[in-house]
């Protein structure tokens, strides 16, 4: 409906120079009939045969038309930028309620921000992030050929990284922003990678070598699909192995490595996590990464990283 009023506007103002030119033409044919027309702004006079000279202050058609068209289309380029911004902020931010706030602000996954807008309580997009709790295989495409291992990433920020000729780097830091994840692992280098939107896959560089990610499992929404199984415990500063929980419907095993157990003891699911509590250690806190390869297992008052036993071992 806007852009037919526009060119409904166009078209009244051709008419109207349309008009004006049949006017003043029918007014030099008056003119000259009489032989002798009087300019009151220059003071002088023109005959039939000199009557050509005088100007005509008219904008010509070619013009309307023309700059029609240029109006017309910025206006459709800007109603197609609006849309497609629409869309992307749509597509790739997640919406958010912040109270208690004096500024709007637009934040895509580009990272920049609009300038505030000043009202008490807004509505802010924010670019969503990958998780990277859990498993990851990776291949590294170095000077001596490609080689393959593995990361974890346990649920408070614990590392492991091996390697499949049996090196191994743990507790390493690193920083998520966004979809991208940077680090520095001992005896490796800089660690720098790029993950997709839908949280997947990764490429980027580990040292000087080229480095592709693939995380190994499916997320779950809840533990109790897949809690149920023997989980290995390990010491969180070094790569000790020291007993393992068997988990099954509302009940446990705990077996230390210098053969201390207890055995059928409580515990109830609530989200990703488990809990219970063992006879003789304490209550036991354990959560585990969405994709149910790790967790972090809290047994009285020592900290354990577990990890899923398959059957093959």
């Amino acid at each position: 409906m806007f852009y037919y009023w526009i060119i409904v506007g166009l078209f009244a103002c051709h008419s109207s120079g349309s008009r004006h030119r049949s006017s003043q033409t029918q007014h030099d044919k008056n003119l000259a009939s009489t032989g002798l027309h009087h300019d009151k702004i220059l003071g002088t006079s023109f005959t039939p045969e000199n009557q050509t000279l005088r100007p005509k202050y008219h904008v010509p058609t070619y013009l309307l038309i023309g700059g029609g068209a240029v109006i017309l289309l910025l206006l459709l380029g800007l109603t197609f930028w609006l849309l497609r911004t629409k869309r992307v902020v749509r597509e790739r931010g997640v919406p958010i309620r912040v109270p208690n706030s004096n500024a709007i602000s637009l934040i895509p996954s580009s990272g920049f921000s609009t300038p505030s807008w000043g009202v008490s309580t807004i509505d802010m997009v924010v670019p969503a992030k990958v998780s990277l709790l859990g498993t990851w295989d990776f291949s590294e495409d170095g000077l001596e050929g490609i080689s393959k291992g593995f990361f974890l990433f346990y649920p408070g920020g614990g590392t492991y990284l091996e390697y499949e000729s049996g090196w191994s780097s743990r507790n390493f830091r690193y920083k998520l922003d966004g979809f991208n994840a940077t680090g520095t692992i001992y005896d490796c280098g800089e660690w720098s990678v790029t993950f997709t939107e839908n949280g997947k896959k990764g490429k980027g560089r580990i040292g000087e070598s080229q480095m592709h990610m693939v995380k190994r499992c499916e997320d779950y929404k809840q533990a109790d699909q897949f809690y149920q199984g023997t989980w290995d415990l390990w010491m969180q500063k070094q790569s000790t192995w020291v007993g393992f929980l068997t988990l099954n419907a509302n009940s446990g095993y705990l077996e230390f490595e210098n053969g201390m157990s207890a055995a059928d003891w409580s515990c109830e699911v609530s989200g990703m996590n488990v809990k219970g509590m063992i006879p003789g250690q304490g209550p036991l806190s354990l959560e585990f990464a969405p994709d149910g390869s790790v967790g972090v297992a809290k047994i009285g008052a020592m900290k354990y990283y577990v990890w899923r036993r398959h059957e093959s071992e």
